[in-house]
């Protein structure tokens, strides 16, 4: 008996490429040929007059289905001529101007398989310019039945689905030239949840043939009465207004009512229009200390400043007294010398003195 992960290995994954022969092919198909996964097929179908040969022979390691009508094929055909073509327990589609990265099928296959009341999974996805330059922007929205009934948000070859979604009759409507791939998400939706796989694994490029998810377009393409994504947008509802029932509806105006949310933000701005308040006294609080901070400190500014004037003239005074002090003492010295030189004198004098009267005494013998 094969082992689980031997039947998970078994699986045979078709990846479908619609083209009409872009040189960006070469880059998906690569990325196709890539991967880990082991059981892989490539289903090229030729959507114009051009010849994909030799795309298609320069893949080696994975067998490669060239589909050819001979004739240009619409967007719609061309994908349900892969489906057709494809062998696949699993099946993805791959347009030629995106790639996805060589972890892809192995991480949305072994999520399938280990979740067997999923039949689709698909994973997050990066948006590129039109050089393959990363962009800000990523495609990584959880899954909900309501969003994808007013928008599509997920890139298609985001998604790996069962095979058997197409007993449910599941085709691409070739009434849409564009958002074709929305239309097949919300018929595969009614047979099955999706489940989101938040690995970042496909890589999609700006700037082709048509904006895979609506949600990337300004809300002006998407809302007006005129252009190309509002008028596909309007012959998708105009198709599914008649398919949805009343509960459908009821739960899309449910998704779409926002006063729950609307409420707890006013609650939240209430509550948070109370904490500045609360904040505002505090720094009014803090103002008025400030000021009575700063009109003590004007106050011993000034008493500093008085302090400083008296110290000034202490100083000048203390300067002048300094001054005529070292005038007295040199006043001082030099009365000092006179006083040592007069007693110099009258030692002389008197020494004089005393030898005249010893004279006189030995005289008068």
């Amino acid at each position: 008996m094969p082992s689980e992960q031997n039947s998970r290995l078994n699986s045979l994954v078709s990846i479908v490429c619609r083209s009409i022969g872009r040189n960006e092919l070469k880059q998906a198909l690569a990325s196709a040929e890539s991967q880990t996964y082991p059981n892989v097929e490539i289903v090229l179908v030729q959507a114009s007059q051009k010849s994909l040969s030799d795309f298609a022979g320069a893949i080696e390691k994975v067998p490669v289905k060239l589909i050819s009508s001979g004739k240009n094929l619409s967007r719609s055909d061309a994908a349900n001529a892969g489906l057709e073509a494809a062998k696949g327990e699993f099946i993805m589609f791959l347009d030629d101007d995106d790639w996805i990265a060589e972890d892809h099928v192995q991480n949305l296959v072994a999520y399938l398989e280990n979740h067997p009341e999923v039949q689709a999974a698909y994973s997050s996805t990066q948006k590129t310019s039109f050089d393959g330059t990363i962009l800000k922007e990523v495609f990584s929205q959880d899954f909900s039945h309501q969003l994808l009934m007013h928008d599509n948000y997920i890139p298609i070859h985001s998604m790996l689905f069962s095979s058997s979604l197409l007993a449910q009759n599941c085709r691409f409507d070739n009434r849409f030239d564009i958002f074709e791939d929305w239309d097949f998400w919300l018929q595969l939706s009614q047979h099955t949840d999706f489940a989101h796989v938040d690995n970042l694994t496909a890589f999609y490029r700006e700037g082709g043939e048509s904006e895979t998810a609506s949600t990337s377009a300004e809300a002006t393409e998407r809302f007006s009465e005129e252009g190309i994504i509002a008028a596909g947008r309007a012959r998708l509802f105009s198709k599914w207004l008649k398919i949805w029932d009343g509960s459908a509806f009821n739960s899309l105006i449910g998704s779409l009512d926002k006063s729950g949310d609307i409420h707890k933000l006013n609650e939240a701005l209430d509550a948070r229009g109370q904490t500045i308040t609360w904040q505002q006294q505090k720094i009014d609080e803090r103002e008025n200390a400030v000021s009575v901070l700063n009109a003590e400190v004007a106050a011993k500014a000034s008493s500093l400043e008085s302090l400083n004037s008296e110290l000034a003239t202490a100083y000048t005074t203390l300067h002048e007294t300094n001054t005529t002090l070292h005038e007295t003492n040199t006043t001082l010295q030099e009365t000092n010398t006179t006083l040592q030189e007069t007693n110099l004198r009258n030692e002389a004098l008197m020494a004089e003195i005393q030898s005249t009267e010893q004279k006189i005494q030995h005289l008068s013998q």
